[in-house]
């Protein structure tokens, strides 16, 4: 019965916020890209899609079933969403009561797509990381191996959408370490036979993955990179090298094979998905496009300029709360009730006086930005220390939260190399689920009211101050008013500039006579909205070839240039500006848009 109301209620909740606020860029590029397939386009063999591909055939379907829409992608994202709340529910319920756990999932899913309702590919990232630690979770109650091949390919379908699903893999493939470690450390060799092979070859694997994570990072290796990524992925190599080092008695040939017999059912699961996904390349001989596209966006992204995971004074932010739950566990006594009062009406406070001080709102979203290294650490301290914290831990359970804090740790690379502020909440849920077991499995831990103040703290926070405009405009206090669309194509969605879009869409069909239209950069939502052709194979950006080639085009009579775009790297030059104002020399501004035209 729980089960049932969190999930209606969470259902309800993000349902609610569907359809309200865009950011033009991302859903134009996400619905053109299905169009795309949807007209018979595959993608990076025929048209460049800044993700693995996989998201715009999904999308595409979606369009068959509902209609061409923007909203459609949202319907597509939604029914991927309420499942995934189910899942989160199950795996609370791994290290709490249902209450307890059902408080956890609703904070979750008020740090989740309702924060930013566009299908983006990050959110099935987020979804399938946490199907298949739920599934994980069900292997460890049950022993079936089916359910590592259920991972597997959650983790393959990952990928398929945006390729930094490989980053859940990896935090799945530590695990499996730590599981090996923890049968190993359970069985006695009567021979003593050596491991020094099986040592050797985990060691250096460990470190490789350091190296990989470092070299990945070397045109931009701040603070802010090596505190967010570097630290969480150390201290879990770490914790797992600890470990290693304290195992006696199992030889290389029996570890080998315990870890087998977990990571060949999880990559037979992970080749499924991913062969389908293939296989239309395959026959079309164009997996050299596909690798070529995909890897190339990778290499796009990270060629881009740099944006910092944090601002310079951030970690300003998150040591009070280190020194908090630091004391919160380390005390074996139960917080009087007058600590606890003091507490809960400090945080009430920070609520009440956001909407009038900016300044407050942003202490709050600061510390939910620098949390999530806070709590994987938390996770090995407590692992150095369980016998101080919960003496009558399982092995199911401990395993369990070393997933949770590796999901949450690794996870969080969907900020590099670009951190927009929403990117956040991408990660957020499975941090939360990771305090949320560390603190539940504490029994020797009498002080949980703190922690569960915390979580109606930043529950209430997401409720009614995060959003996606707030968080772009660093506006806590301020909500634009949003307005229906009135276009066939993006009926039932709500936006702060649908006025002056709609306004550009007439104008644009009214000057391009039929024919195709240029648009950059990042103008995939005009030509979704408008249904004109683009005469290049990439709807985000322009390259200077391919605009030389377009503008000789005697059909091409429009030209906009957008004003507001993400991505530095998409920017026209001050030459390429000139050259569309020489070709196009009418022109008018409507907003963002720029609109050239020419007889």
């Amino acid at each position: 019965m729980v089960l049932l109301a969190v999930t209606a209620a969470g259902a309800a909740y993000a349902y609610a916020h569907l359809k309200n606020g865009w950011i033009a860029g991302d859903d134009g590029f996400l619905a053109q890209c299905a169009l795309r397939v949807f007209r018979g386009e595959l993608p990076h063999r025929d048209f460049h899609d800044n993700y693995t591909g996989g998201l715009s055939m999904y999308h595409a379907l979606w369009f068959r079933i509902v209609g061409v829409n923007l909203v459609a992608t949202r319907y597509a994202v939604f029914v991927v969403m309420v499942p995934w709340i189910a899942a989160v529910y199950y795996i609370a319920t791994r290290f709490a009561a249902a209450f307890a756990a059902a408080a956890v999932t609703l904070l979750a899913i008020a740090w989740s797509l309702p924060t930013y309702p566009a299908a983006m590919p990050s959110w099935y990232n987020l979804f399938f990381a946490t199907f298949a630690a739920a599934a994980l979770l069900r292997f460890l109650d049950v022993g079936t191996r089916r359910w590592l091949l259920v991972a597997g390919v959650c983790g393959g379908v990952s990928c398929t959408v945006k390729i930094i699903g490989v980053y859940a893999v990896a935090a799945i493939l530590l695990f499996f370490i730590f599981r090996e470690q923890s049968e190993a450390a359970s069985r006695t060799e009567s021979g003593g036979q050596s491991a020094t092979a099986y040592r050797v070859f985990v060691v250096s694997g460990l470190v490789l993955f350091l190296a990989l994570l470092l070299w990945m990072m070397r045109r931009q290796l701040g603070s802010g990179e090596l505190y967010h990524f570097f630290l969480p992925a150390a201290a879990m190599v770490a914790l797992l090298l600890w470990r290693e080092a304290r195992i006696r008695g199992a030889g290389s040939r029996e570890r080998f094979m315990a870890l087998l017999r977990m990571a060949l059912p999880f990559a037979l699961g992970f080749a499924l998905p991913v062969g389908l996904f293939l296989a239309p390349y395959v026959l079309s001989h164009s997996v050299g496009a596909l690798l070529t596209g995909a890897f190339g966006g990778v290499e796009n992204v990270m060629s881009s300029p740099r944006r910092p995971v944090i601002p310079e004074d951030g970690l300003f932010y998150v040591w009070p709360l280190y020194a908090l739950m630091a004391v919160a566990l380390k005390r074996e006594r139960a917080w009087g009730t007058t600590v606890n009062l003091i507490i809960a009406a400090g945080l009430g406070a920070i609520l009440f006086f956001m909407r009038a001080k900016i300044m407050v709102a942003f202490v709050a979203w600061r510390s939910a930005l620098m949390i999530g290294p806070v709590v994987v650490l938390l996770a090995v301290w407590f692992f150095t220390r369980r016998q101080d914290f919960a003496s009558s831990l399982t092995k199911k359970a401990e395993q369990g939260i070393f997933l949770l804090a590796t999901l949450a740790g690794l996870c969080s690379l969907v900020q590099f190399p670009v951190a927009f502020p929403v990117y956040v909440c991408y990660f957020a849920p499975l941090t939360a689920l990771t305090l949320f077991a560390v603190v539940s499995v504490s029994d020797r831990c009498r002080c949980k009211p703190f922690f569960a103040q915390l979580l109606i703290f930043y529950l209430a926070f997401a409720v009614f101050f995060v959003s996606v405009r707030a968080m772009y405009l660093n506006a806590f206090s301020y909500e634009p008013k949003l307005r229906a669309f009135h276009l066939p194509r993006a009926q039932g969605l709500r936006a702060h500039d649908a006025d002056y879009v709609e306004d550009a869409v007439a104008a644009i069909l009214a000057h391009a006579q039929g024919g195709p239209m240029l648009a950059a950069p990042e103008g995939g939502e005009l030509y979704f909205l408008t249904d004109l052709r683009n005469p290049t194979d990439d709807d985000r950006r322009v390259t200077p070839q391919a605009l030389e080639r377009a503008i000789q085009d005697p059909n091409l009579k429009v030209m906009v240039v957008k004003h507001a775009f993400h991505f530095p790297a998409s920017k026209l030059t001050p030459e390429e500006l000139s050259e569309i104002a020489a070709r196009f020399p009418n022109w008018t501004n409507i907003g963002v848009y720029e609109i050239h035209w020419r007889p």
